[in-house]
């Protein structure tokens, strides 16, 4: 078995402890889903530098969620967000199949998506999967990290840094969230998630330039 290999298999023994705990948790339990299997994280086959963190495997769709064996869908070629992390990949000079890792902020399913629950399952399972993931980014220190949605800055962004997607796009100049305002201890570049490019034009708008901004940040050294 390759180190590669090795060290994905010691993070989803470790994830399905996670899932565990939370299960027999009185407040959050009820929300798990551990019928549906960890989705495995994305490696590249080459250098990896770039780390794109999601929020969660929870799609809409039931039957969707059924067929996600690899964190985003990334190892479905017809998939939608695939084709649109391609297309960020190439505008920073990176190849998704070559030089990402993609893994999740929380990696269990949950019984509908977050945002559908009254229950904030995101903030109650965080310090939960916090620590195996500041493990997992470890391997790849040199990686910049590129996180998706606005959901997960609650719980990525410190206080009293500013958790609203727009503040890091929407200004004219350009930001992303520094190490001390990180609960990761890493920096990283607040991304939106596909959707929004769909429905908010600030986005589809500023998108080319922030993608420039990240990498004249990543080619000037970043860890």
């Amino acid at each position: 078995m390759s180190d590669h290999s090795q060290f994905i298999e010691n993070l989803m023994t470790q994830s399905l402890d996670v899932v565990k705990v939370l299960k027999a948790d009185a407040v959050i339990g009820k929300h798990i889903d551990d019928t549906l299997p960890v989705p495995r994280p994305f490696m590249g086959t080459g250098d990896i530098r770039l780390v794109i963190l999601g929020q969660d495997p929870t799609v809409k769709a039931v039957a969707t969620r059924k067929k996600i064996a690899t964190v985003l869908m990334l190892d479905q070629t017809a998939s939608k967000l695939r084709e649109f992390l391609t297309g960020i990949c190439t505008v920073l000079g990176m190849s998704l199949d070559d030089n990402v890792y993609a893994t999740n902020v929380c990696k269990n399913f949950f019984t509908a998506p977050p945002k559908k629950l009254t229950t904030d399952v995101i903030d109650l399972s965080w310090p939960k999967w916090r620590p195996l993931l500041v493990e997992e980014l470890a391997r790849f220190p040199n990686a910049a990290i590129l996180t998706l949605g606005k959901p997960i800055l609650k719980v990525l962004v410190r206080d009293p840094a500013v958790k609203d997607l727009k503040h890091y796009w929407g200004h004219g100049e350009y930001q992303l969230v520094e190490a001390q305002h990180s609960t990761l201890g890493r920096r990283f570049f607040p991304f939106p998630h596909i959707t929004s490019f769909r429905t908010k034009p600030l986005y589809r708008t500023h998108r080319d330039n922030y993608l420039s901004f990240v990498r004249e940040t990543v080619v000037g050294g970043m860890a």
